[in-house]
Formats: C-alpha cells, structure tokens, sequence
C-alpha cells in the first residue's frame, strides 16, 4: 500500500507563487524594504488590492510588515532571497530558484 503525502501547506504557497501580481510583489520585496506607496508605484493597481495582497503574502509568511510611525514597511522574511539577480523561495517542503 502506498503512503499519501497531503501538500496542502505547501500547494497553497505555491499558488502564491504563481500568481503574477504576487510574484511581482515578491520580487520587488526581496532587493529592498518598502511601505504601500512606494511599492505602488512600482506595481500599478488599486491600493486596496496592493493591501489585500500584501496580507495575503504576509499570512503566507514570505513578506513581514513593521510599522514606522505612520505608514507599515514591508520587507522579505527570511524564506526570501535575491543574489545575482535570481530569486530562492524556501517554502520549507522544497525550495525554488529563478
């Protein structure tokens, strides 16, 4: 009889992963510390998405927020990381490089 391995954990972040405008706010994250408005800037939608999608990814924990006075500052969490212009995701089942 075979073992049944359940992915679930790791399926859900790899939807994470696959989803274009949170790839972009990955990669954006992993060179540098930014709050709303200035990853806005660089990815152009509605601020009430950007939110949505920085809870998203920050629940999943690949991005951390902390406060600075009044605006939140996110950066990558330590699954994260940008060398040589290629990114490493450790989704603690498997990592990913691109």
């Amino acid at each position: 009889m075979s073992e049944i391995v359940i992915l679930s954990p790791c399926s859900e972040k790899l939807k994470i992963i696959f989803n274009p405008q949170w790839l972009k706010i990955l990669k954006i994250l992993a060179k540098e510390k930014l709050n709303v408005t200035a990853i806005n800037e660089q990815i152009d939608i509605p601020q009430n998405l950007l939110s949505y999608h920085l809870k998203v990814l920050e629940e999943h924990h690949f991005i951390k927020g902390e406060r600075a006075g009044k605006s939140v500052v996110y950066h990558n969490s330590n699954n994260l990381t940008f060398k040589n212009n290629k990114m490493k995701i450790n989704l603690n089942c498997c990592e990913l490089s691109f």
